[in-house]
């Protein structure tokens, strides 16, 4: 699941083990996944809901390279006001 989300893949997860349900929960509270329980006229439902009417999320207009450097520009503008401090020998700290 954690993959698919990665990948702007358009996801519809069942739990299948005790550990899953918490984490479908919370993938489906931010609206990253469709869920749907162990029942196949359920998961069929949800999957074609997927199809006719994608989440949002997962319609990328960037590619994952200009999302990857905007995350970074980002960081540096947030730590530009920490200065490094200069040594005697001119190296940076």
């Amino acid at each position: 699941m954690g993959q698919a989300i990665v990948l702007g893949r358009n996801v519809v997860a069942v739990p299948v083990a005790k550990d899953q349900p918490s984490r479908v929960a919370s993938c489906y509270s931010h609206l990253l996944i469709r869920k749907a329980p162990l029942d196949t006229n359920h998961i069929i439902e949800q999957y074609q809901a997927a199809l006719n009417n994608p989440l949002k999320r997962f319609e990328q207009t960037e590619s994952g390279l200009q999302l990857a450097l905007n995350d970074i520009h980002s960081l540096l503008q947030m730590n530009k006001s920490v200065q490094p401090t200069v040594r005697a020998q001119g190296i940076k700290s």
